[in-house]
């Protein structure tokens, strides 16, 4: 009787063995992807096969609205490997964003598995900056155009722009480039104001593709530019300072520096007399 309890006991743990080793026996695989795929660039995808089975097959695939593309790939049997495929990315088709999935399709002689996951296929985002060499420009002058197309991780593009058009305030088209292309991914153009241009404002557009930037400049008669004085000093000094610092600075209101000669005082105010302590300070 006991003899029998024993045997049924081995038997039963034999079996639990042959069923843990036909698990272990079973491929089993990780896939790694990219959650967000931004388009345009060129994404990996990779499958760690455990314990593949002879003749197994791998087929890697990434299904969008615009199609699938896939890739084939044949193992043997042995340790468990790295596999990878790199796709180039479609653009989404409704040029915002869109789901698609990747999918793993692994066959063998003796079992198939599969798995699926959504990615995020997004174009990255893009922005044109342009901006001249200053605000405001006499009729006559040259004026100085610099375009740069930035994505969202703050790098150049240096592919051709679609347009740059010039055009006034009647929205005639005063000067026209079809195409023109950046170099290191900035774009340098110029043209000459008319020296018989009406006054008024002129309208540079710059497009690329579905990207539209643009910028105003005004042609006036020669007036004096307008600027505006900076000064930075110590919100309060002591008596026992022999010097303090104070930085003075003169700009246009687009921003370049005004070349020219500072003339002024600074001066220490009595409160209850008139004999004032000043300084003359000068500079250029």
């Amino acid at each position: 009787m006991e003899d029998s309890i024993v045997m049924r006991r081995l038997m039963l743990i034999v079996l639990a063995l042959g069923l843990a080793s036909g698990q272990d026996s079973k491929m089993k695989y990780l896939l790694t992807t990219p959650a967000v795929m931004p388009y345009p660039s060129n994404q990996t995808v990779c499958v760690y096969v455990m314990l593949p089975d002879s003749n197994t097959k791998i087929v890697t695939s990434l299904t969008a609205k615009s199609g699938t593309s896939s890739f084939n790939t044949e193992i043997g049997d042995g340790d468990g490997q790295l596999y990878c495929n790199t796709f180039e990315i479609p653009p989404p088709m409704n040029g915002e964003e869109e789901v698609a999935t990747v999918t793993v399709d692994i066959t063998s002689d003796v079992q198939k598995q599969s798995m699926s996951k959504d990615v995020i296929i997004r174009p990255i985002r893009t922005e044109i900056f342009v901006q001249t060499d200053r605000a405001i420009y006499q009729p006559g002058d040259k004026v100085f155009i610099r375009a740069v197309d930035f994505n969202e991780h703050l790098i150049a593009n240096n592919e051709k722009f679609t347009e740059v058009t010039i055009q006034d305030d009647q929205g005639n088209i005063l000067k026209q480039w079809q195409n023109p292309e950046p170099k290191s991914g900035i774009l340098d153009l110029s043209f000459n104001i008319s020296p018989n241009i009406r006054v008024g404002d002129l309208k540079i557009t710059v497009t690329k593709n579905n990207l539209v930037a643009d910028t105003t400049i005004a042609v006036d008669k020669f007036v004096l530019p307008k600027f505006e004085v900076e000064i930075e000093a110590p919100a309060e000094t002591t008596i026992h300072q022999t010097t303090f610092p104070i930085s003075i600075c003169c700009k246009y209101t687009y921003g370049k520096p005004v070349r020219g000669q500072l003339i002024g005082k600074i001066c220490r105010y009595a409160i209850f007399s008139s004999d004032h302590i000043c300084k003359a300070i000068d500079g250029k």
